[in-house]
Formats: structure tokens, sequence, C-alpha cells
């Protein structure tokens, strides 16, 4: 299966931003992505703010998005993993929020329209 490249991330956070979404969450687990964050910022200027979510300033973001007006969009891009239930002081915002990810079997899933639950589909 061909790699996701940039312009087909942008293409899809553009869409959803433009559906409405104000936060859009992208945990990329392997930071297949950590050196494309400044064309992200270039390519959705005027759309939303790209976040850099790093560890150990969880809740110094979390303030930020809380006090950012409801027009603003934001892009809260981290290159881990979420992190646990426990440790993540995000996650209520995440639960209201989108969560993207940029790999091939997801876009795919996306686009069959199959459920979140079948995520995994293409990791046999």
């Amino acid at each position: 299966m061909a790699d996701v490249n940039i312009d087909q991330v942008v293409t899809t956070l553009k869409s959803k931003f433009k559906a409405g979404h104000q936060f859009i969450f992208w945990y990329d687990d392997q930071g297949e992505f950590e050196d494309s964050v400044r064309d992200l910022t270039g390519a959705l200027a005027g759309v939303a703010t790209v976040v850099e979510l790093r560890m150990g300033h969880q809740l110094k973001t979390k303030l930020r998005l809380l006090g950012a007006g409801t027009s603003e969009k934001f892009l809260i891009y981290s290159p881990q993993p979420q992190p646990p239930l426990d440790e993540n002081h995000l996650r209520d915002m995440v639960l209201y929020s989108e969560i993207f990810r940029a790999d091939a079997p997801e876009i795919l899933r996306k686009e069959l329209q199959l459920p979140e639950n079948m995520y995994s589909f293409g990791r046999l």
C-alpha cells in the first residue's frame, strides 16, 4: 500500500476543519511526520494553528487551547503515542474533538466508511 504523503494529510485536515472541528489531535505513534511540522504549519496557515504537544507540556497546551476563542482552530500534533488515560491531561478534550491518523490503512478505512472499531483491519 502506498505511503501517505504530506499533501494527502493537508487535504484531509483541511476538510476536517472545514467540517467544523475546532481541535484535531494527531498522535503520530512513530513520529513519522515530525520533520513535516513546519510544512504542515505553512500549509494550514489561515485554516488552523499547529501546536506541537511535547512530553511534560500537556497542562500548558491545555490552558492555551481552553483560552482560545471558539472561532480558532488547532491541530495538536504529538510525535508520540497517545498517553494512557491516567497520564493524559488532555483526555477530556480529546473525547469531544477529532482524532486524526495519517496512515494508509486508516485513510482506506475512512474512504470505505468502515466503523472506527475496524481501525486495525489493515494491520494483520
